[in-house]
């Protein structure tokens, strides 16, 4: 096993029990560099600097009760491994230590002492392995953490569900409900019956193709509250790439679809609003067209009959009449138009304002006599337009 030089901290107050530990690490042909220390005092002011891959440590040693070494060195640097080198190869010896955190221990004998260099390797080998482990364990726990946070205070719903659809993991369930009325049960509990086909096949298609899609659905409340979900499938794989589960992310659209509908509503009465008027306007325009027919008659007879009896003011009363009797049946005519919501009235042609104009200005001829108003224009051009909706717009 290549490996580099370990740094070893010693501590044996017996001279032929270091150089028996000396020489079997030396044999290792550079494999370890030994720092021995033969008093308390040294080995606290040598463990104290540090740098150490692991201890060494008698049973006994002067100035040490017991195994207080141990104490010490997990207190000055915890995790730092320590084997016992004891002279006695006494069980209850090996098992108080062990009890007390050493990590292994190997008799001081010719023939037990030989298998130290590889005991260190083990001890070693095994305490880096127990620290990435741990590491692994602690990042796989931050990374967890923060998953957790993060579909935790997620906007959306987040549901997995096994084969059998039933619910393994919710972030958070429909407002009415706790964790434990969902996980467990089937998701079909909490779908509105009439939607249970799309998820039905959704899922299943998941499970099957590992493939994602979406649909829609509604959700029910324990207050019978209906909410609507736009759902994204996610298949959820293993190490051979079989989908396990099927997470689905539901957005939730309630708002949105709500005014949907109350934007249909509004256009159904809308609708249903044109067209009454439409059916208003033909029974006024159809009511008043016949006495304007008659009036206008009669006007027009009254200035055939009696044009050379009357002066020229009662001839330009009549004219005033007649006109705008006229100008009162096209003007109920046009009603019809208006009426219908959502139209642009009749194709667009090449329409003079300046006859628009006089037109709009002929509608409201009595209201500028009475206001003592003065119109004013330039020349108007031509302008490609709907002449009744200009004459309205100037009007």
């Amino acid at each position: 096993m290549a490996i580099d030089v370990i740094t070893v901290l010693y501590v044996d107050d017996s001279p032929f029990d270091r150089d028996l530990v000396f020489h079997a690490l030396q044999k290792e042909h550079g494999g370890f560099n030994v720092i021995e220390a033969d008093s308390r005092e040294e080995f606290e002011n040598k463990l104290a600097m540090g740098g150490y891959d692991i201890v060494l440590s008698d049973f006994n040693i002067l100035g040490f009760e017991g195994l207080q070494v141990l104490d010490m060195v997990h207190a000055i640097i915890p995790g730092l491994p320590v084997i016992i080198v004891t002279g006695t190869g006494n069980e209850e010896v090996a098992v108080e230590a062990l009890k007390k955190g050493a990590d292994d221990y190997v008799v001081k004998s010719p023939s037990h002492i030989r298998r130290l260099p590889q005991t260190i390797y083990s001890v070693i080998d095994t305490k880096r392995s127990k620290i990435e482990r741990m590491q692994v364990q602690r990042e796989l726990q931050e990374s967890e953490a923060r998953w957790q946070s993060l579909v935790a205070n997620a906007p959306n719903f987040i549901t997995i569900v096994d084969s059998s659809h039933v619910i393994e993991f919710i972030n958070h369930p429909v407002q009415g409900l706790t964790l434990g009325d969902v996980i467990g049960n089937s998701i079909y509990e909490f779908i509105t019956p009439e939607y249970h086909d799309l998820p039905r096949r959704f899922i299943a298609e998941a499970f099957r193709t590992g493939e994602s899609g979406s649909y829609i659905s509604t959700a029910t409340g324990n207050q019978n509250n209906i909410a609507w979900y736009e759902n994204s499938l996610a298949p959820i794989k293993n190490a051979d790439g079989s989908v396990v589960s099927v997470a689905i992310i539901a957005s939730d659209i309630t708002e949105r679809k709500q005014a949907e509908m109350r934007l249909t509503e509004m256009m159904e009465d809308l609708q249903r609003s044109n067209k009454e008027l439409e059916r208003f306007a033909y029974v006024v325009s159809h009511d008043l067209q016949e006495p304007l027919r008659m009036v206008a008659s009669y006007v027009q007879l009254l200035e055939k009959r009696y044009k050379d009896q009357l002066d020229q003011d009662a001839n330009d009363f009549i004219n005033f009449a007649a006109d705008g009797a006229i100008r009162m049946q096209r003007m109920i005519l046009d009603i019809l138009e208006y009426s219908r919501v959502g139209t642009r009235g009749q194709a667009f042609e090449q329409t003079d304002l300046n006859l628009v104009l006089t037109k709009a200005m002929a509608n409201v001829g009595g209201q500028i006599e009475d206001s003592g108003a003065l119109i004013t224009n330039d020349e108007l051009p031509q302008v490609l337009a709907d002449e009744i909706q200009m004459v309205q717009l100037l009007q």
